[in-house]
Formats: structure tokens, C-alpha cells, sequence
């Protein structure tokens, strides 16, 4: 997982957002809304909002996750750093 955001509604959707790394061969990352109530994470509700392709053996980026205030989650991505 690389972030986490809460939806401002969240008490009464219970929505949140988790931005990760997907699993298996094809190099990629989401950033998905899910529902979390009872503190389970109900990984049917899956929502995939952004998929983004990725190359995992390139050097590490820095990126970020976050809510505006009318649900609109929000992933920004920084600048990739280069080798000495």
C-alpha cells in the first residue's frame, strides 16, 4: 500500500481510498474506493478508479494520495530521482 485517504463522508458512506501496487506479472498500481464498515474491508466493493502502468525495476517515485471535499479523490505523483 502507498496511501490511504478517508472520504469526507465516511460515516455515512463508509467509502475510503487505498492507492497500492497490484499483484502478479503486470507492473501497475490503483487507486481504489472500497468500502470499510465494521473495520472490514470488503475487498468486493472494489472500485478501480485510476490504474496506472508502472515499471517496477525503475528508480523509486514519490506519490500521494488524497480527498476534496466533494469526493473527488486526488493522486499526485512527484518527481522521479535520478542516480548520482
Amino acid at each position: 500500500m502507498l496511501g490511504l485517504a478517508v472520504d469526507p463522508d465516511y460515516e455515512e458512506n463508509n467509502w475510503i481510498y487505498l492507492f497500492y501496487s497490484v499483484a502478479g506479472e503486470e507492473s501497475k498500481q490503483h487507486v481504489s474506493r472500497f468500502t470499510l464498515k465494521d473495520k472490514e474491508l470488503d475487498l468486493a466493493s472494489e472500485k478501480v478508479l485510476l490504474e496506472i502502468p508502472t515499471d517496477r525495476h525503475c528508480l523509486p517515485q514519490r506519490w500521494g494520495i488524497g480527498v476534496r471535499p466533494r469526493r473527488q479523490p486526488v493522486h499526485h505523483r512527484g518527481r522521479q530521482y535520478e542516480p548520482f
